[in-house]
Parts: structure tokens; sequence; C-alpha cells
């Protein structure tokens, strides 16, 4: 790794360790974004070390894991998000989340009987931080049914992966209702 990606690597790791321990979603929204608006300028210089096929080859690799990820939660397959999370995985959406209160909550929603269809996915769009690094944002419509009630929620989500011992993993993921 140059001293480049080392330098994003390094704040990207310091901005994760901050957003865990931050007390209000809004103000963890807040230094994300900041976070990855100040690495785009060293992101451009850095991805240059990615061919254009590597690029999109990983790409392919990294949104066909976003559904993976996706199809492993709503199938409450808890064995497959443990091989697309970082052992760090954290979630933002309507609270904080570490790996094991997601699967505590997923145990939850499964007990209730909810079955959820799986994610529409649109405009999905991978840039990658450094060769080893890269985001997934797109916006999404989810629907199912829970305690014999109907849903559908439009969100835009994000996800950071990570390469790391030969494979993208999932570090952070977020999801915003669309509208809010």
């Amino acid at each position: 790794m140059g001293a480049l990606s080392g330098r994003v690597f390094s704040r990207a790791n310091r901005a994760l360790s901050v957003l865990r321990r931050w007390p209000s979603r809004a103000d963890a929204i807040g230094v994300a974004l900041l976070v990855a608006l100040a690495a785009g300028p060293l992101a451009k210089t850095e991805t240059k070390q990615l061919s254009d096929a590597a690029a999109s080859a990983a790409a392919k690799d990294i949104v066909a894991r976003e559904v993976a990820f996706q199809k492993s939660e709503i199938d409450f397959n808890y064995a497959a998000l443990e091989k697309l999370m970082t052992p760090e995985y954290v979630e933002l959406s309507q609270s904080f989340m570490n790996r094991d209160q997601i699967f505590a909550t997923l145990r939850r929603v499964s007990g209730a009987g909810c079955r959820i269809q799986p994610v529409r996915m649109r405009d999905a769009r991978v840039t990658f931080l450094t060769p080893e690094i890269a985001t997934v944002v797109y916006r999404a419509t989810q629907a199912g049914t829970c305690s014999g009630r109907t849903f559908s929620v439009d969100a835009n989500i994000s996800t950071l992966w990570i390469h790391r011992d030969g494979r993208w993993q999932a570090e952070m993921h977020s999801e915003l209702i669309a509208g809010s």
C-alpha cells in the first residue's frame, strides 16, 4: 500500500472509530460526509493505480456482493452475512448498530414472521477511494409484510467495502429513508 493510500486508509479508520461512538445519527452522517469529501481529492490521485479493466471487474464484484448482502439479510442467512461483513462492521439506519446488534435485530424480525421482498436497486454507482476501499451508493425500494401489515420503503443506501484477504467485505452500511 502506497503512502497516499495509507493516509487515506488511516483517515477512514479513524473516522469509522469516531462514528462507532457517535451519539447522534445526524451528526454521524455529517461526519461521514465530511470524511468522504475530504478524501475525494486524495482518492482521485490514488485510483490511477487501478486499471479500467480491474476497476470494472471489482465494481461488478462489489455490486454482486451488495446484492448478496441484501439477499442474505432478507433470507436471515447469518453465515453468509458474516462472510460479507468485516468484524468491525457498523450500520447507520434508524440507529447505530454493530454486527451483533444487526444479527439480534434480524432474529427479532425473523421471529415476528416478517416476509421481506428483495431490494430493488436503482442507479448503483461504485467509487474507489483507493484500490482497497470502495463505496457503492444506490436508490432502493423494499417491500414486504410484517405483523400482518404491508410496507414499501424507498431509501438511499451506501456501503463502504474493504478489500481484505482477497475479497471485498462490507465495513459500514447506511440507509436513509428517501425524503427524510
